[in-house]
């Protein structure tokens, strides 16, 4: 899956049904945020830069960083966990095809192949 399906097909729907509908959120967004993390996570700025991979930690300082509160932190928390879980539940085996037994089951067959107007005229007789 392309990131751009990733955040159509997934990151956008969890969005909604979190109520962020007002802001437009692209994959620029989680950089902003990962530099804001790591700010309140007390890492060192050399550090938030080379992981940003900018040219000077001047541009993550100035840029990429806001102050955060612990309840930003929390809502920040509680959406990561939705994409998790919605990460989770999308990410499945395909089901397998239907044997033939089932299909002709499906078609209104018996086990035997026979179809319901085989089986009434089988009755009749």
């Amino acid at each position: 899956m392309t990131p751009d399906m990733i955040l159509k097909k997934v990151i956008r729907p969890a969005l909604e049904r979190a109520g962020i509908t007002e802001k437009v959120i692209g994959w620029h967004s989680f950089r902003h945020s990962l530099a804001t993390n790591l700010r309140a996570a007390g890492v060192d700025l050399k550090t938030a830069q080379e992981l940003l991979r900018h040219a000077n930690s001047r541009i993550t300082f100035e840029v990429y960083t806001r102050a955060i509160s612990s309840t930003k932190r929390e809502a920040n928390d509680r959406v990561m966990q939705m994409f998790l879980d919605a990460g989770k539940k999308t990410i499945s085996a395909p089901s397998p095809a239907p044997s033939r037994t089932s299909a002709r089951l499906l078609e209104g067959g018996d086990v035997q192949g026979k179809s319901s107007e085989e089986r009434h005229l089988e009755e009749a007789s």
